[in-house]
């Protein structure tokens, strides 16, 4: 629930940046496409995961955001952990923390 509220947020501050589209992938299609609800960084990723993205999304990469801590109240905190990879005939990851 706390990765699913934080969704927007994180949407919102990629958009700020003006650095590429960004694309959601939304929980249903996740499912739809690969049987889980989400993802993280830190899974194995479905063998077909890329080919899908770029496929049916025309993805030329994938930003993964996780949320690593979250207390809503005092003393609040939020810990992100995010990872962005292009799409290419291997997945290559660009950067991350």
């Amino acid at each position: 629930e706390s990765a699913a509220a934080m969704d927007p947020v994180v949407i919102s501050c990629l958009q700020r940046q003006n650095r590429f589209e960004v694309i959601q992938l939304t929980r249903d299609e996740c499912r739809a496409h690969f049987q889980v609800e989400e993802l993280s960084s830190v899974m194995p990723l479905p063998s077909n995961f890329m080919e899908v993205l770029r496929r049916d999304y025309e993805a030329d990469g994938v930003i993964f955001v996780d949320v690593t801590v979250y207390q809503a109240y005092q003393p609040l905190e939020i810990g992100l952990r995010a990872k962005l990879a292009m799409i290419v005939e291997l997945a290559e990851e660009i950067w991350g923390r």
